[in-house]
């Protein structure tokens, strides 16, 4: 019990954090960005520790034990040593980065003191790496019914799979009914049923998952 609520007041302070730096989330001009590099070490075991790291996702993640950070985004950890204050740290212009994959079997490990604009700019870098590299979907128009069991599937694979997609339901919502059945005439689409998906201008009927990720995917 006592370590959930130090982990909670950790996350509350790095919220605190956060939300204290600049909220711009453009990518920092290159004259902007002060580039120092002061060599630091600290002990991975000596507690009072707050470790701030990048997950697959491009998510700043808190932990608060060298254990607890994935082998992937080891090799850049922001490490705040809590037992100093604000002001020891001088926390408002550098930040303290550590490369934990350092091979060695002792628990102290070299990092640089590096600009806080510096460290956001390989945020964005980073960020911006792995947006780059997630899949693109078109937008799927999804025209259902309340009582349509696979409506509901299909709505459910579309948020698991992060497809950006609309909804609207025929029986309350004339105008899109209306707009469906011009779509289908204009495509010579016979209407039976739904869910139908419009998909790139393409209309679809049922729940089929692997048409649905075929036509939705942005091909390169």
């Amino acid at each position: 019990m006592q370590i959930h609520i130090i982990k909670l007041l950790l996350i509350v302070l790095f919220a605190t954090l956060v939300a204290c730096q600049s909220s711009d989330t453009t990518q920092p001009k290159a004259s902007d960005v002060n580039h120092l590099e002061k060599a630091i070490e600290i002990d991975v075991n000596q507690g009072n520790l707050m470790m701030i790291y990048q997950d697959d996702k491009g998510v700043e993640q808190v932990v608060t034990t060298f254990n607890e950070i994935p082998s992937y985004a080891k090799g850049n950890v922001q490490i705040i040593d809590l037992s100093q204050s604000p002001e020891q740290r001088n926390s408002k212009d550098v930040v303290p980065i550590f490369d934990l994959n350092q091979d060695q079997k002792h628990p102290l490990y070299q990092g640089k003191l590096v600009s806080r604009r510096y460290l956001d700019k390989l945020r964005f870098e980073a960020k911006a790496k792995v947006d780059a590299s997630k899949p693109k979907y078109h937008k799927v128009t999804l025209y259902e019914t309340s009582w349509c069991g696979y409506c509901k599937k299909a709505k459910a694979f579309l948020k698991e799979k992060n497809i950006p997609f609309d909804f609207f339901d025929i029986e309350k919502d004339q105008q899109a009914a209306q707009k469906l059945q011009s779509t289908a005439a204009a495509q010579n689409f016979p209407l039976g049923g739904v869910p139908v998906l419009e998909i790139n201008g393409k209309l679809i009927s049922g729940f089929d998952p692997n048409q649905i990720m075929n036509l939705s995917l942005i091909k390169n």
